[in-house]
């Protein structure tokens, strides 16, 4: 009979693809959305602040839910990356999740690394995964007040040696680049989370000039495409560049226009002028007042 750890071995000897095959008949189907999709389609228009979560959890039988297009997009359950992403509810349906136990998570995303070459799969190995099993089966420290997390435990759970024994078959896995060098050793709750802390940093100033370099190519393109769309406008209505008139132009200017064009003597004021059209939409005044523009010259 096979052994856990010959098991978890065997896994790693597979392609992404296969192991979430196998996962899936072994697990079976999630039942529900990781989100409520009317919930995360309202948090993406920025109506809510958090999105509420469909009953796909199975931690109380020890298993772990995972995003299948995790080795496409980066932390797909991330509240501040969906928003900053704009992430198709497509990714959070049932059928792209799915369970696997604690170590299975971690082959995942090795998995995951080793066929994209670090781009994906890093952020949840090594933040949230690797540190916990460093700390629940290297460590000796078992989880003591969540239920949920002792199930977990219990479920996955391979002594230390074998422990060591797995981790440095993973570690062999992942890209050389990301590979640690050295003995496995247990890293404390407080080290953990002051290397936590400074990787934080290194990460959020990584974001900051990432959203910058964003914010720029976006100021680029929406300048290229106003430029874009003034020389339309401006050919198609060539007489109102020398009147300073634009396509985003204010209303008001416009109807002052015609009124002075074409109906001071029709309505007593602009404002009843500007009543009668209210039902116009500003395209349309365009139309006219270039119409009136072009009569006016022909006079």
């Amino acid at each position: 009979m096979q052994t856990k750890l010959e098991y978890y071995s065997d896994l790693l000897t597979l392609s992404y693809d296969e192991a979430i095959i196998l996962l899936l008949n072994k697990y079976g189907t999630s039942k529900d959305d990781y989100f409520r999709e009317s919930s995360y389609e309202r948090f993406l228009k920025k109506e809510i602040r958090t999105i509420t979560r469909g009953k796909y959890t199975r931690t109380s039988e020890g298993l772990y839910c995972h995003h299948i297009a995790e080795n496409k997009y980066l932390n797909i359950s991330d509240e501040v990356y969906i928003s900053r992403n704009k992430y198709s509810f497509e990714l959070q349906k049932k059928e792209q999740l799915v369970y696997c136990d604690l170590f299975e998570h971690l082959i995942l995303h090795t998995l995951i690394a080793k066929e994209t070459a670090g781009n994906f799969g890093i952020p949840g190995y090594d933040t949230y995964l690797y540190p916990m099993i460093l700390e629940w089966y290297i460590g000796g420290v078992k989880p003591q007040k969540r239920e949920w997390l002792k199930k977990c435990y219990e479920r996955a759970f391979l002594t230390s040696d074998e422990t060591r024994n797995l981790l440095i078959k993973i570690n062999l896995f992942l890209p050389e680049n990301l590979q640690n060098s050295g003995e496995i050793v247990y890293i404390s709750p407080e080290e953990r989370h002051e290397k936590y802390l400074e990787n934080k940093m290194v990460r959020e100033e990584e974001n900051k000039k990432e959203e910058e370099k964003w914010r720029e190519k976006r100021l680029l393109r929406e300048e290229q495409e106003k430029k874009q769309r003034i020389k339309e406008f401006y050919h198609a209505y060539p007489n109102f560049e020398k009147m300073n008139i634009m396509f985003d132009s204010p209303r008001k200017k416009v109807i002052s226009m015609l009124y002075d064009l074409k109906y001071k003597n029709i309505f007593k004021n602009k404002k009843e002028l500007d009543l009668a059209k209210k039902t116009f939409i500003k395209d349309e005044l365009l139309e006219e007042l270039y119409l009136a523009i072009s009569d006016n010259e022909t006079n």
